[in-house]
């Protein structure tokens, strides 16, 4: 669902939104994954936290990344508030299943909708990738701190249509780092859609490259939120037109 809107609505095949009235709660769960990425056990995540505190930001949490932060669980998310209109970015604590503590981040530019930042601990510190073209780089102490703006952040105007948006943590990669970001929305014959692209980042968080545009699966909608790095390559894990979530391994010969 979305602020604002008295009713569910859902993206059906990738090109028509229908209104759904009878739709579910939406609902997240925790997962844990054996070596071979099995499923070893899940539970619902308990987001109760946010009805306790009588905020105005209501669950169920979306697009969450996790994150290892000094050796806890964490991750980012994007959270609603219907009465304000408005879609933050909630920085969470699990454990286990549950949410123990939260911080919902300001905009750092009053903006009414944010969505898709990267986090990435780097020296010391969270970073918050806030947006890839232009690369714009916000800083944590921790991620219950107050966010840390960078030198020359105000000069970039906040109309500026960005071109790549978050999508999967950062790992280790060709002495630098490695992500998968994808495109802002393409409109094509009806349809919906999303290309995506490797990034490759430097060991002080700069671009050094970004790959040509690709679908992982089929041309339509999807969306990546992690990515984990192994010998022979990485697994990503995925949305295939706001049905189905998926892992794919790529080849470091692909990438």
């Amino acid at each position: 669902g979305f602020p604002g809107h008295d009713k569910q609505v859902h993206v059906f095949n990738d090109r028509v939104c229908v209104t759904n009235p009878d739709a579910p709660k939406d609902v997240n769960y925790v997962m844990w994954l054996d070596a071979q990425f099995n499923i070893l056990k899940y539970d619902t995540l308990d987001e109760s936290i946010f009805i306790n505190d009588s905020s105005g930001w209501t669950s169920a949490l979306e697009d969450i990344r996790l994150f290892d932060w000094k050796g806890e669980v964490w991750g980012i998310a994007a959270i609603g508030n219907r009465a304000a209109g408005a879609i933050g970015q909630v920085m969470v604590q699990l454990d286990g299943h549950r949410i123990t503590q939260y911080q919902v981040l300001p905009s750092p530019r009053g903006q009414k909708v944010e969505k898709n930042w990267i986090p990435v601990a780097h020296a010391s510190q969270l970073k918050l990738i806030y947006s890839v073209e232009p690369l714009q780089i916000l800083s944590m102490y921790s991620p219950m701190e107050p966010i840390r703006l960078p030198d020359g952040f105000g000069s970039v105007a906040a109309e500026v249509p960005y071109p790549y948006r978050g999508g999967s943590n950062l790992v280790p990669y060709a002495d630098g780092y490695l992500a998968v970001v994808h495109s802002a929305p393409i409109a094509y014959q009806g349809a919906r859609m999303y290309t995506h692209h490797f990034v490759l980042f430097s060991p002080d968080l700069q671009i050094i490259e970004i790959s040509r545009p690709f679908f992982i699966e089929h041309i339509g909608i999807e969306i990546v939120v992690s990515m984990v790095l192994q010998d022979d390559g990485v697994i990503i894990s995925y949305g295939v037109g706001d049905r189905l979530c998926r892992l794919l391994k790529i080849s470091h010969a692909v990438i």
